[in-house]
């Protein structure tokens, strides 16, 4: 289909002199520029935290990740608490802090697969939701009785090292516009904790 979009001065000629003629070229002109640019657009990942753990009281929280764009968008495993499927997570990858502002000491392990390749990643497609339940006194050090904000900052602007993937491999690897998605801040206050 071969579509041709008359020249600005035919505004101007008798051929189009009427307002009403020429406003509607112009919206549809308008409409058709703009409309590929919304249909375009990329991937976007939301991060929400809550206290709805069945154990809420023991110091878990569960961590909800949603693409709610139209892009797949790639997130390396390590950064995420779904690499694990023991509760616990792979390195130092929430913000805990007390009720004096102070940041909780991380005492969990510390996951490393080696120099990160295509594999060290996967994707999150849009529509697609991922749920995980933590036990943040696991890997946290937390104490009966106090209370603790926690929030997770999930990084998306990680990229597959450059001498570990060929230039094929490099180019098809599309990264996120997003640089981070920035999770809700809950408040914890346990009551008991089962290491």
């Amino acid at each position: 289909m071969d579509i041709r979009y008359p020249h600005p001065s035919v505004f101007y000629s008798g051929k189009l002199r009427s307002k009403r003629k020429r406003c509607a070229l112009a919206l549809g002109m308008t409409l058709m520029g703009v409309s590929p640019i919304v249909a375009n657009a990329a991937g976007r990942v939301e991060v929400l935290v809550d206290t709805k753990a069945a154990r809420a009281m023991e110091g878990w929280i569960g961590i909800t990740i949603r693409n709610v764009g139209d892009a797949a968008v790639p997130i390396m495993t390590l950064d995420t608490p779904f690499s694990r499927t023991d509760g616990r997570l792979p390195g130092n990858t929430l913000h805990v802090v007390d009720e004096t502002g102070h940041e909780v000491a991380y005492r969990g392990g510390w996951d490393y697969f080696g120099r990160v390749t295509l594999d060290s990643f996967t994707k999150i497609h849009p529509g697609e939701q991922w749920r995980v339940e933590i036990n943040v006194a696991r890997d946290y050090k937390l104490d009966v009785g106090r209370t603790y904000r926690v929030k997770y900052v999930l990084k998306l602007d990680r990229e597959p090292d450059a001498d570990m993937v060929s230039a094929e491999e490099r180019s098809s690897f599309t990264r996120a516009e997003q640089s981070a998605a920035f999770s809700n801040e809950v408040v914890i206050k346990p009551t008991r904790i089962d290491l």
